[in-house]
C-alpha cells in the first residue's frame, strides 16, 4: 500500500497524462516525424542552479515554448540511479514517457524545453535518442549551490549500512520521497567508507564534483549554451540577450520578467529562508576541503571557455 500511495503522490501531481496503449516503436516514430518541424531544448543541471527559473522564463512565452522541470521525477530519478550504478535496466519506459511529454508540448508550441537534475548520468543516451536542437548547461556559484543542497537536507541523515556496503539500501527517511533515494547516489565500494565519515557539506562536494564531471564527459564536444544564475538573476539585460539568442518572438516587459522567479520557486523551499551565499558557519578547514573535493566544479565554473570548444554564454 505504501508503494502504491508513493506512486500516486508523484503521478497525480507532476505528470502529464499519457496514453499507454501505444507501443514504444509507435511513439518513437511519431516523435521522429514531429521532430523534423519542431525544436527541443534540454536544460542540463546538477540541481540548485536556477534551472527551474530559466525553464519558466522560456515557458512564459506561450505558443512558442512549452515544457517543465522534473515532470516525471520517479522515472527520472530511477533512470539517474540505474545509470550511475550501471544497472542494465530497460530504458524504454523512461523514453516512452519523455517522448510522449515532448509530443504533448509540441501540440501547442513550436519548441519543447525539458529539464531535470536526474538526466546527469545517462545524458549521452538522452541526447542520442532525442536529438535536441539546443543544450543549455545551468551552472551556479559552488558555495551557493552547496548551501542550497545543504538547506534541502542533502546527506544530513546518518546512512544505515553494513561493513561490506557496495550500494546503499533504501533508508527509512526516504519513505515519503523515494526519488531522493534514487537521486542522492553515493560512492561505491571502498570509496564509500571514506565518504561516509565526512561532513554532509563534504559529501555534497563529492556529489557536485561527480555529477558535473559526468555531465562534462558527455557534452564536451557539443555546442553548449551556458547559463550562470549569479550573473542572470533578475537581470533584464540577460533576458533580452536570451531572447535574441533563441529568437523568441514575444517580448516580456521588465515587470513581467521580474515576477517569474516567484512563480518558479517550489513550495516549502528553504532558499527563501537562508542566505545561500553565507559560508560564515563553515569552518576554514571545511572550506578548504570542500574546494579540494569539488575542484573540477570550481575549474569549470571559473573558466568554462577553457573546457568547451563550442560555447555561447547566455
Amino acid at each position: 500500500m505504501y508503494f502504491i500511495n508513493t506512486i500516486k503522490k508523484f503521478y497525480n501531481k507532476n505528470t502529464i497524462q499519457i496514453d499507454y496503449n501505444q507501443t514504444y516503436e509507435s511513439i518513437s516514430k511519431k516523435y521522429n516525424i514531429k521532430k523534423r518541424k519542431k525544436k527541443l531544448i534540454i536544460n542540463i543541471t546538477i540541481g540548485r542552479s536556477g534551472s527551474r527559473w530559466l525553464t519558466k522564463i522560456f515557458t512564459e512565452h506561450q505558443n512558442e515554448f512549452n515544457g517543465g522541470t522534473e515532470r516525471d521525477v520517479l522515472r527520472e530519478s530511477f533512470y539517474h540511479y540505474c545509470n550511475y550504478y550501471k544497472l542494465k535496466i530497460d530504458d524504454a519506459p523512461f523514453f516512452y514517457q519523455l517522448k510522449s511529454q515532448i509530443l504533448e508540448d509540441w501540440r501547442n508550441s513550436d519548441s519543447s524545453i525539458i529539464c531535470s537534475p536526474y538526466f546527469t548520468f545517462g545524458l549521452k543516451k538522452i541526447i542520442k535518442e532525442l536529438k535536441p536542437d539546443y543544450l543549455i548547461l545551468s551552472l551556479n556559484e559552488p558555495f551557493f549551490t552547496a548551501n542550497s543542497f545543504y538547506n534541502k537536507g542533502m546527506f544530513k541523515n546518518t546512512l544505515i549500512s553494513s561493513k561490506n556496503c557496495e550500494i546503499t539500501g533504501l533508508q527509512q527517511y526516504y519513505n515519503n520521497d523515494i526519488s531522493h533515494y534514487f537521486g542522492r547516489v553515493t560512492p561505491v565500494g571502498k570509496n564509500f567508507k571514506a565518504w561516509y565519515k565526512k561532513s554532509s557539506r563534504l559529501k555534497i562536494a563529492w556529489y557536485m564534483n561527480t555529477t558535473i564531471k559526468s555531465i562534462y564527459s558527455q557534452i564536451k564536444n557539443e555546442k553548449i549554451y551556458l547559463f550562470n544564475l549569479k550573473k542572470a538573476d533578475q537581470n533584464y539585460k540577460f533576458y533580452l540577450n536570451l531572447r535574441n539568442i533563441f529568437k523568441i518572438k514575444k517580448k516580456l516587459s521588465k515587470s513581467d520578467f521580474m515576477k517569474i522567479k516567484k512563480k518558479s520557486l517550489l513550495r516549502g523551499s528553504n532558499d527563501n529562508k537562508f542566505n545561500n551565499k553565507n559560508i560564515n558557519s563553515w569552518k576554514n578547514k571545511e572550506i578548504k576541503s570542500f574546494s579540494k573535493i569539488a575542484n573540477f566544479y570550481f575549474k569549470l565554473y571559473k573558466k568554462p571557455e577553457k573546457y568547451f570548444k563550442k560555447l555561447t554564454i547566455i
